[in-house]
């Protein structure tokens, strides 16, 4: 899959956070990218079947852990990761719980270069958990146990 095909959520409601995490996508080749400033905006457009999901956890209306958990029970082959501010480590570890793949904080000096990192891990991921379903599905076609 070429990064031109990916199709990538931030959920950001600093707007110049935001475009910073864009700039830095758009810059390696990602161009598939739609901003939220809200969690329920995310998981209102979230049947357009994103591939990831970079999400902070402060949001307005909801965290990022209640957006987590409805992301991945509506599609466990999002992957999801947690760019933050927050350093609550109870917050961390329910993220990387709930099916995060990460999580950057914010405040970190190469938070960007991770992330770059991350998204690459996101896509290998995504592919093997898509190649693990077909070939169950394959087994079940020719009822192979």
């Amino acid at each position: 899959m070429k990064t031109t095909e990916i199709k990538i959520f931030i959920v950001e409601d600093d707007k110049f956070y935001a475009e910073l995490i864009r700039n830095t996508l758009v810059n390696d080749g990602y161009k598939n990218i739609q901003l939220f400033d809200t969690g329920k905006g995310c998981l209102d457009y979230k049947g357009a079947s994103p591939n990831i999901v970079i999400l902070d956890h402060m949001l307005d209306q909801m965290d990022g852990l209640h957006v987590l958990r409805e992301i991945k029970s509506a599609d466990p082959l999002i992957q999801v990761i947690f760019l933050s501010a927050q350093e609550n480590m109870d917050v961390v570890i329910d993220a990387l719980k709930y099916g995060a793949i990460d999580y950057i904080e914010k405040t970190e000096q190469h938070a960007m270069t991770r992330l770059l990192v991350m998204m690459d891990k996101a896509i290998q991921n995504q592919k093997k958990m898509w190649r693990n379903n077909r070939i169950e599905k394959l087994k079940g076609w020719f009822l192979i146990k």
